[in-house]
């Protein structure tokens, strides 16, 4: 008897076309989770040191080099980015989602690799002036270092609560308690409502004071109570940051549903969040451009894919500050 051989067949990355998202996403919630993602790994790309083991893959190839097929190819546009997170998934999870509710769709970082269609990057870095307040927020959460940031939760006395049920006009009418806070370093808040229509408010400060410090004058944004038991034990919560993008995605777990004009309405950035948002943009517009080649106002550009020039870099991927 004569024993034959057949060539094996070629091997693509596995689950390359069942974990690729397209662009754009079906849902605001998909769309937040692989723009965390892609800012999460190239904050780790940017802060990667020569000759640190590489905890997450950046690469950056044409579709057709990662195994998709033609259908999937048209959607991709030029390039498909391909984030590795080899046996991080779970820490990566943890830092993106947080342990309480999330706004993020987490079906999105369900396998160790993840394929996503180019255009998330360029929506993701796009000038700051076109950004929404909502990727605004995801930006300046970013910027957030663990190891000095507090997050806090804060529901309304009885004075406070009749105030007004339009969350801009609340922000507008608590201007003179934000101020001490906004001078800690830099402030992002949300209102938001629960399931009995109470609101309450989210926020985060990035500081050196400590939780008394803070909690004292965070505790003016509530107003004063009748119910002593309410104003001493559950009124204020303040706590260290575990996960500064995790509490970000758990604030605008109402709010990434809405319109963009309604989600404005509720969210409240200081001037040093929004500095150090924009600082944040134009260096990961700097590693977009010096280590994955991509300029992302030139999306769309016929010119701007060249095969020869596909590079695959790597980054760690630092969760703890």
């Amino acid at each position: 008897m004569h024993s034959s051989t057949t060539a094996p067949a070629r091997r693509t990355p596995h689950d390359a076309k069942s974990n690729f998202v397209s662009f754009p996403a079906r849902s605001p919630r998909r769309d937040l989770a692989v723009k965390s993602a892609l800012l999460l790994a190239l904050k780790a790309l940017g802060d990667a040191r020569p000759g640190e083991p590489p905890s997450v893959m950046v690469s950056l190839a044409s579709p057709s080099e990662i195994g998709l097929s033609s259908t999937l190819v048209k959607k991709a546009g030029k390039r498909a980015i391909q984030l590795d997170l080899g046996n991080n998934l779970g820490t990566v999870k943890e830092a993106l989602f947080g342990p309480e509710a999330s706004c993020l769709d987490q079906r999105v970082l369900k396998k160790r690799r993840l394929y996503v269609d180019e255009g998330f990057l360029h929506e993701a870095l796009k000038p700051w002036e076109k950004a929404t307040d909502v990727e605004s927020l995801l930006l300046a959460s970013s910027s957030f270092r663990e190891s000095s940031t507090l997050t806090f939760t804060v529901r309304f006395g009885d004075r406070r609560s009749r105030t007004s049920s339009d969350p801009g006009a609340l922000l507008r009418s608590l201007r003179n308690e934000i101020g001490p806070i906004a001078k800690l370093g830099p402030l992002m808040m949300v209102v938001e409502v629960d399931s009995k229509g109470r609101q309450h408010l989210h926020g985060m400060v990035q500081t050196s004071e400590t939780i008394p410090a803070v909690k004292k004058l965070v505790r003016r944004l509530g107003g004063g109570s009748s119910n002593y038991r309410f104003e001493n034990l559950h009124q204020v919560k303040v706590e260290d940051a575990t996960s500064c993008m995790g509490w970000c995605h758990y604030m605008l777990k109402d709010l990434a549903a809405l319109s963009q004009s309604e989600a404005s309405e509720s969210i409240y950035l200081s001037s040093a969040a929004k500095a150090a948002a924009r600082q944040l943009l134009d260096e990961l517009t700097w590693v977009s451009r010096r280590q994955l080649l991509i300029k992302p106002e030139r999306r769309g550009h016929a010119n701007v894919y060249r095969p020869n020039r596909v590079r695959s870099r790597a980054g760690t991927l630092a969760l703890a500050a």
